[in-house]
């Protein structure tokens, strides 16, 4: 699936279309969370977790984080993952105060 997925994002030369048209079956939200778990920590350090996307990597970066922050976290609960709306919802806020906890 991730095959898919980045070959679609590289030919469209973007990747919120894709997450956004995920149909809300089971299968799809189990994929949902293993791609947000494999990808918040790169998202979190303002890094790509895709090494294809060379060119418009900051674009990448910028288009999934803010897909994530308000639309992800309520399709990321998971049994033992409860850490991934909490990290996933960091992304709306900016890099310097993601790990701030006393704000």
């Amino acid at each position: 699936m991730d095959e898919v997925f980045e070959t679609c994002a590289a030919i469209a030369g973007s990747v919120t279309p894709f997450p956004e048209r995920r149909l809300r079956l089971p299968v799809a939200e189990a994929h949902l969370v293993g791609c947000a778990d494999s990808r918040l920590d790169d998202l979190l350090a303002d890094d790509s977790p895709f090494s294809w996307l060379q060119a418009a990597e900051n674009t990448a970066v910028a288009e999934l984080q803010s897909w994530f922050a308000p639309r992800a976290c309520d399709r990321l609960c998971a049994p033992g993952e409860a850490d991934l709306t909490d990290r996933a919802a960091l992304l709306a806020l900016p890099q310097e105060r993601r790990w701030d906890r006393s704000s």
